[in-house]
């Protein structure tokens, strides 16, 4: 059933490549922090103007994510069943993917450099035509009210 809805709700209107605004956009640099990323590696994801494009497909989306210093492949199938699955700089993570009300939701599940348990979730929507807003939270699972961070990202569509 997960798998009609998904299909059903896709939104092949997200197709196309989308650019950072950065100046509409909020800095990611806590999350990345809490992630147990470096200085350098912060310092890196903030400067970067990063480009997701994305294409549907009949049972998934796949989006390209790329930057000046990373470049990864999100197959997404839209079942919202996880998947294991292996991120550089990360390791090993369980990935679920769906659409939720026109919203494509990314959630995974994954082990930080100190071996705490946490959750990334990334809410991807069409503002209009030519905006995309993705929204990424994060918590640590290690206590027991994790503290969720959170970031807005406006992209804009290229011709």
């Amino acid at each position: 059933m997960h798998l009609l809805l998904g299909i059903a709700f896709a939104n092949p209107a997200m197709n196309g490549t989308w650019t950072l605004d950065r100046a509409a956009s909020e800095p990611v640099a806590p999350i990345l922090r809490a992630q147990g990323l470096t200085w350098l590696e912060r310092t890196l994801a903030e400067a970067g103007s990063p480009t997701h494009t994305i294409e549907w497909r009949p049972e998934h989306a796949v989006v390209h994510v790329q930057s000046g210093w990373y470049e990864r492949v999100d197959d997404l199938p839209l079942d919202g069943v996880a998947r294991r699955s292996t991120v550089a700089r990360v390791g090993e993570v369980n990935v679920a993917s769906e659409m939720v009300d026109g919203v494509l939701v990314t959630r995974a599940e994954l082990t930080l450099r100190d071996g705490a348990p946490a959750v990334l979730e990334s809410h991807r929507e069409l503002v209009d035509a030519d905006t995309l807003r993705l929204t990424m939270r994060f918590a640590r699972q290690d206590s027991t009210s994790p503290e969720w961070l959170t970031a807005e990202r406006i992209f804009l569509r290229q011709p």
